[in-house]
């Protein structure tokens, strides 16, 4: 696992001890908003997909995973726009894009509270995961995305993964899962499944068993504000609030750290 930097270590733990309070009013009034109105209706259109659309469209997207090299977050979400455009999806209507300046704004300030509000359930995630591995002898190697990270040297090698990690990733990501994917399965299979489902695939993707949990749980999240809002670029912006803060750490801990 990566050994933070006791500075940034402290700020870990001030970011916890702000999300706590955060995450206790928050829950609270949802909870309450839950029991006064039930739960709320989908915001997120029907996306009739059959077996064969989803074998097509999963099969290419092997391939790209296969072969796109570093490119695979562009092929990625080319690939689903394409393959909505395909199926005579008007893509900005369905995900609800609207491009602004305000709109953007507004997005990334609601999903800085939410990031907040989940914090301290991807901490206990992780807490929970890793103490499952120690359980079980295995060991909590360090993502491989995230060691590349640390060895990047020179400011554009940096600039790179900062651009990969807090834009690239999450559109495409969120395209991916959250703007085909979900919506198809919500289709035929009904939110809690398709939301259990879309998260655990994502957690999975990522390859790193130690965040498997806690990346299920911040899945679980994008398809809730997806689901809620019906705009992709509520969940989008939410997933770049959360690698931002995450790199943000990576990056003060690798200049903290003696060479």
């Amino acid at each position: 696992m990566v050994a933070y930097h006791p500075w940034v270590e402290a700020a870990v733990l001030l970011l916890l001890a702000v999300s706590v309070p955060v995450a206790l009013v928050a829950g609270r009034r949802w909870v309450g908003e839950w029991r006064a109105r039930g739960w709320p209706a989908s915001q997120v259109p029907e996306l009739p997909l059959n077996a064969a659309d989803l074998l097509l469209f999963c099969g290419v997207m092997g391939l790209l995973v296969w072969g796109s090299g570093r490119l695979l977050h562009v092929a990625a979400a080319g690939w689903t726009v394409a393959f909505l455009g395909f199926k005579g999806v008007e893509v900005a209507r369905f995900w609800r894009v609207a491009p602004s300046v305000a709109g953007a704004l507004g997005h990334v300030r609601e999903s800085a509270v939410a990031y907040l509000a989940l914090l301290p359930l991807v901490a206990l995630a992780m807490a929970a995961s890793l103490l499952v591995g120690r359980l079980l002898g295995w060991e909590a190697d360090t993502q491989e995305a995230v060691r590349l990270f640390l060895r990047a040297e020179g400011f554009w090698a940096v600039a790179g993964f900062l651009a990969l990690a807090c834009v690239a990733a999450p559109v495409a990501e969120e395209c991916l899962f959250r703007g085909l994917l979900y919506p198809a399965l919500k289709t035929r299979l009904g939110r809690p499944w398709a939301m259990g489902l879309t998260s655990v695939l994502f957690g999975a993707m990522h390859g790193h068993w130690a965040s498997f949990l806690s990346l299920t749980v911040l899945g679980l999240a994008l398809a809730v504000a997806y689901d809620a809002t019906g705009r992709l670029g509520r969940a989008i912006a939410l997933h770049v609030v959360f690698n931002s803060v995450t790199c943000a750490l990576l990056l003060a801990s690798k200049w903290l750290s003696p060479a």
